[in-house]
This record gives structure tokens, C-alpha cells and sequence, in this order.
């Protein structure tokens, strides 16, 4: 038994914070202002109770760089557009209930980070989440997740993060259930 699901991603505005270390650009404090993407997942049923699966998540925002100026770039614009891009394997619990089911879960796998004149950030990184379905008859559901993210630190290639608050996602969507 699958799920295959796809929903629509929004990240939450103003509310993480990092510290992004350029080599050339020096130490600077950013923030991620809000953005929008795609959820993609694929769930494997173990047991009735836990599956496993994988998050494809891709977004775009902008990250509120008050040094951008001071980074290098002609632009005297502190907001820069930014990308997020994860593959994270997932372990899910399953809690039943009739037509609505609970699914708290973990993922920890690659993610990329770019964080526009400040440089690119890549490496492992992890996310709980907690799933819920909302079936409608036995083959689809809707489903509503919100997943804490937390950046990859000091693995870049280009800058390091050497502090970050989570990212908090909150994504609709629909599965189809096998």
C-alpha cells in the first residue's frame, strides 16, 4: 500500500533568522521573509501504524539581507529572492481515526540553500512534521502539513550558517491512497 501526494507549499513570513558567514562578505544576520512552493511525497505502509516515504520540497522566497548592499552587489535592494530545495527521507506514525488520520513524523536528508549574494548552503538537514489526512472515500485524501525546517549548518560551499531558526512550512494537498 502507497500514498502519493503533491500540495502546495507557503513559508511563513519574518519568522526565521539566520547567521549567514561569507569568506569574502564577512559575518551577517538574515531573515526569510515568506515564499511559496511544491510538496511532492511518496509514503510506503510498513505496518498499519508507520510508513515510510520521501518529501521532494522546492520554494521560493525572499530573504531580507540588510548588508546586501555591503555584499558585493550594485543593488542597493536588502531583499534578494532565495531558493529552498529538499529530498528527505520520512518516517511517519499513523493514527486512525475514521475519515481523518494523524501522521506526526521525521525527515532528515539533503538540502540546498541559496541565499542569493551571501552564497549557497547544502548538507544534511532535518524536519518534523506532523501530516493530517482528511479522506474523501477510499482511494484520496486532502491533506494539511506543517514542518519545522532546519537549514543545514556550516556545510556550504559557498557560506555557512552558523545559527538558524527553524523554517516553518505549511502545506495543502491531495494523495491518492493504494
Amino acid at each position: 500500500m502507497f500514498n502519493l501526494g503533491i500540495g502546495i507549499l507557503a513559508i511563513a513570513p519574518g519568522i526565521t533568522e539566520a547567521n549567514l558567514v561569507h569568506p569574502e562578505h564577512g559575518d551577517r544576520p538574515v531573515s526569510y521573509q515568506g515564499g511559496f512552493g511544491v510538496v511532492i511525497n511518496l509514503d510506503f505502509m510498513i505496518t498499519s501504524y508507520l510508513s515510510l516515504g520521501t518529501y521532494l520540497v522546492y520554494g521560493q522566497g525572499e530573504l531580507k539581507d540588510p548588508d546586501y548592499a555591503d555584499a558585493g552587489v550594485e543593488s542597493e535592494d536588502e531583499y534578494t529572492t532565495t531558493h529552498l530545495m529538499a529530498v528527505l527521507p520520512s518516517i511517519k506514525g499513523r493514527f486512525n481515526l475514521g475519515i481523518v488520520e494523524f501522521r506526526p513524523g521525521l525527515a532528515l536528508g539533503y538540502q540546498h540553500f541559496n541565499g542569493g549574494p551571501g552564497g549557497k548552503v547544502h548538507g544534511l538537514g532535518l524536519s518534523p512534521f506532523l501530516q493530517t489526512a482528511f479522506y474523501l472515500g477510499r482511494h484520496f485524501a486532502l491533506t494539511l502539513d506543517l514542518q519545522a525546517n532546519f537549514y543545514p549548518v556550516s556545510a556550504g560551499s559557498d557560506a555557512d550558517l552558523t545559527y538558524s531558526t527553524p523554517l516553518l512550512l505549511l502545506s495543502l494537498g491531495a494523495e491518492y491512497c493504494d
